[in-house]
């Protein structure tokens, strides 16, 4: 990430943690106003009472997450109760402006392409999975604008590349002899290392079948050397996913 995606990221992970630690103190303490969203679930005042310190808990300790190991899941679920909570307000009678002031509880934890889901990606897990090899346009070459992006995405070391799915963007039938410059150019820049090899199964739409056999002959083909395909079969994907544990 830049600097200044750094700044972002920060900010909005410290200010969604507080948003639901300074949430949860409200539930724990308990505040009237809140028995009317608990009404619109048909629950009494009894009943909301007992529930708020739980939910206050909850909230804080969600809160907490995001300050120590911030996922994906935890970020997924701040946005569902943030919308849901801002929508019983209209719904327990007041004015729908109240959801909208709200807004900033819940969108600025709604950010799959910004800083802040960005940059969970790249802490919480093993950073971006490029699939397909990038699905480039052979006819275009290797100086084609979007796949030579791609390669200086290798720079930053939080990149990993699927090399997959060749007939997908492929304009020759198997081989697909017009895929391997872009095969070893995405190698030569992330090293295998940082690329993994997929079968794309299942083949879905696929123009022409596709079978699992022909196509692990041909990793072969373009990996001859035992070290490398073990890499690329095995090393990588196991240390990125963890599959031996």
């Amino acid at each position: 990430m830049s600097l200044n995606n750094t700044k972002i990221y920060y900010a909005l992970r410290f200010a969604s943690a507080m948003c639901f630690i300074g949430h949860g103190a409200f539930g724990i303490i308990t505040k009237q106003i809140w028995c009317n969203y608990f009404a619109v679930f048909g629950m009494g005042h009894d009943l909301a009472y007992q529930l708020m310190p739980i939910l206050g808990v909850i909230d804080i300790l969600i809160g907490i997450s995001l300050l120590i190991y911030p996922t994906r899941a935890v970020l997924l679920w701040l946005v569902i109760w943030g919308v849901t909570t801002a929508l019983l307000r209209p719904l327990s009678g007041e004015p729908f402006a109240e959801t909208i002031e709200r807004a900033g509880n819940y969108g600025a934890r709604y950010q799959p392409r910004g800083a802040f889901g960005c940059a969970i990606r790249h802490k919480a897990f093993a950073g971006a999975k490029i699939d397909h090899t990038g699905r480039p346009t052979p006819p275009a070459g290797l100086d084609q604008p979007a796949f030579a992006a791609i390669l200086r995405m290798a720079q930053t070391g939080r990149v990993n590349v699927k090399i997959s799915g060749y007939q997908k963007f492929a304009t020759r039938h198997y081989p697909f002899e017009d895929c391997w410059p872009f095969v070893r150019a995405i190698v030569d820049a992330f090293t295998l290392d940082r690329c993994m090899w997929a079968s794309d199964w299942p083949f879905l739409r696929a123009s022409e079948r596709q079978d699992y056999g022909p196509l692990v002959q041909l990793a072969g083909q373009l990996f001859p050397d035992a070290n490398d395909r073990r890499k690329l079969f095995w090393d990588t994907p196991n240390r990125l996913f963890n599959f031996a544990r």
